[in-house]
């Protein structure tokens, strides 16, 4: 299980304790009578900002807009801590530093945390991934395992902050996808949840395989059939054409020339070729033994001249500082001989590369006078036509190729618009409650809420739509639009999640739940209502119901007073009279 056991922070001067227990848990804001208006400043004494502040300590991930992180400068040294009860001998405390690392730490019973040494705690200096991890592993809530989720998702119906109870099962407005929580929900009302998120994989997988398939329809509108056979025309024109080109006659007209050209110019292109390769490769060493260090490793000869020095004589011994300039004066000969050499070498692949060129322009012209040149003129047609063709060769091939996979992915296609359908049928048929205990019962519960709660006759069912994948519904049997109403829709909403909590509270599961302006706008009539059965399904099931109440939303007596909230309800007092009367003790921020 998971209850709040205590809230607190390191100045408590500014951020007293507060204590959460079974039942009703109220976080009033009073209003002077200057400020009886419910628009007026008596809401921003922080009523709303303690939910954002157990979330945060519940290892939310922290953005702008969060009010720690938008005034760090002023809450720089403090920090927030949450003792959660997960059984009867486990409390798990959660410290977060503002703008820092969070520490965790475990015990048998309730225990104040603030004065703790490193070593007290279990975990220190972790960051926001890995505190996760360690908290899930202590929690260890049964029936999110079983719904292969971890506890920040399974958070989702704990919290609800105003404006959130419209949607009564996604809860938030933000553009999540369906896979981010109806796997959950469903797990929670007896629908296999892998069943639910396979189901939406699958889902997203025939909505990809179609666009591919539609991307590649559109590049042609030819079937495989006929670009086979456009391939085998094109290849037979191709091979034929190349055999022209292969077997040409140049009908040269000088048998003797064309030896010249062959015997004599080739191999003196041939020899120079070498010559310049050899020349080049001498100038490549000559570089490389430029950039070598010519060194030797003089510690090592320094180390065996003084070992030798113990066993020869001291006039066979060289000073080791000649020996440094020995190198030197080596090293500086060496490389003058070798920048001399290359300078030659230089001068010779110049050389080299106009004889080169003067050659080739040689027998450029002598085959230009050899050739007839209409015959030649025809030879570049036909190898011009012959890259033409083999080149549209591969555009077809290409073409072909993608057709193919097309079949491959229609394929895949049919095997996955199956799979949705069994498993729109398997969905389908775990959905009805007659096939369903958990459902059932939950449906069950969440009836007699409302019913307590307004009076009114209310369902709980889950639908399968067009596209197979489940809508979750909940609807009050009477034909005017009161469940459309936003006042009806807190209650709806709200006792949704008790249903939740009120199912699962003998497994491991939250036992709290916390509702942000649950009264507002409702009439007396029914704000009383919702007061009694909070706290007595509270008490009843070991629940901790905390909701957020101004002074203007506490409901009227019969003599037109306001009731008397009792004392032990009241987990935190607040007051517009001055900052003594906010949850942070300072000037607004």
């Amino acid at each position: 299980m998971i209850k709040l056991s205590k809230l607190y922070c390191n100045k408590p001067d500014i951020f007293p304790d507060i204590e959460f227990n079974d039942g009703l848990n109220i976080i009033y804001a009073a209003a002077s009578k200057k400020t009886v208006d419910k628009n007026t400043h008596s809401h921003s004494v922080g009523k709303t900002t303690l939910l954002e502040i157990i979330d945060y300590l519940f290892i939310k991930t922290v953005k702008k807009g969060f009010f720690l992180k938008d005034h760090v400068e002023l809450f720089a040294g403090y920090n927030f801590y949450l003792e959660i009860k997960v059984s009867e001998q486990l409390f798990v405390t959660i410290k977060r530093v503002v703008n820092g690392k969070i520490s965790i730490a475990t015990y048998a019973e309730e225990s104040d945390c603030r004065h703790f040494s490193d070593d007290a705690w279990d975990y220190t200096d972790l960051g926001v991934d890995t505190a996760r991890l360690r908290v899930d592993e202590m929690f260890k809530l049964d029936v999110l395992s079983e719904n292969k989720t971890n506890y920040r998702k399974g958070l989702r119906y704990c919290f609800r902050r105003q404006g959130e109870y419209n949607d009564t099962f996604k809860v938030n407005s933000s553009r999540e996808t369906d896979s981010s929580w109806k796997p959950y929900l469903g797990g929670l009302l007896g629908i296999d949840s892998s069943l639910i998120l396979s189901k939406l994989s699958t889902n997203e997988r025939i909505t990809k395989l179609g666009s591919i398939i539609d991307e590649i329809r559109g590049l042609s509108d030819t079937s495989s059939q006929a670009v086979e056979a456009e391939i085998q025309v094109a290849t037979a024109r191709f091979s034929e054409l190349k055999a022209q080109v292969d077997s040409f006659d140049f009908n040269l007209v000088d048998q003797e020339d064309v030896k010249n050209l062959v015997y004599n110019l080739d191999e003196q292109i041939s020899e120079l070729t070498n010559e310049l390769y050899t020349s080049e490769h001498q100038m490549k060493s000559i570089d490389e033994s430029l950039g070598a260090s010519f060194d030797f490793d003089l510690n090592s000869v320094k180390d065996l001249f003084d070992e030798i020095s113990l066993h020869l004589p001291e006039q066979l011994i060289r000073n080791y500082d000649e020996l440094l300039e020995l190198n030197k004066n080596l090293t500086k000969d060496r490389n003058k001989r070798l920048l001399k050499t290359k300078k030659l070498l230089v001068k010779k692949r110049e050389k080299l590369n106009a004889d080169l060129t003067d050659l080739h322009s040689k027998r450029g012209i002598l085959a230009r006078e050899l050739l007839d040149e209409r015959a030649f003129s025809r030879f570049k047609s036909l190898q011009s036509r012959v890259g033409r063709e083999e080149a549209n060769l591969a555009v077809l091939n290409e073409k072909l190729i993608k057709l193919d996979t097309t079949f491959e992915l229609k394929a895949d296609l049919d095997d996955a618009v199956l799979k949705q359908q069994v498993l729109a049928n398997k969905i389908s048929a775990v959905a009805r409650q007659s096939h369903n205990e958990t459902l059932k019962s939950i449906g069950k519960i969440f009836s007699d809420l409302v019913k307590k709660a307004t009076e009114l006759d209310a369902f709980l069912y889950v639908d399968i739509n067009k596209n197979g994948n489940p809508e979750f519904h909940s609807k009050l049997h009477d034909h005017s639009s009161k469940d459309k109403g936003e006042s009806y829709r807190q209650i709806i909403s709200g006792c949704f999640d008790l249903s939740l909590l009120t199912y699962y509270s003998s497994r491991g599961f939250y036992r709290f739940a916390y509702h942000d302006g649950l009264l507002e706008s409702l009439d007396d009539r029914l704000k009383m209502k919702v007061l009694k059965l909070w706290h007595d399904e509270g008490i009843r099931h070991g629940l901790q119901l905390i909701i957020s109440l101004h002074d203007s939303d506490i409901p009227l007596s019969a003599d037109g007073t306001k009731i008397t909230l009792e004392e032990n309800l009241i987990a935190r007092k607040l007051h517009d009279r001055g900052n003594d009367g906010r949850l942070f003790k300072m000037e607004a921020f």
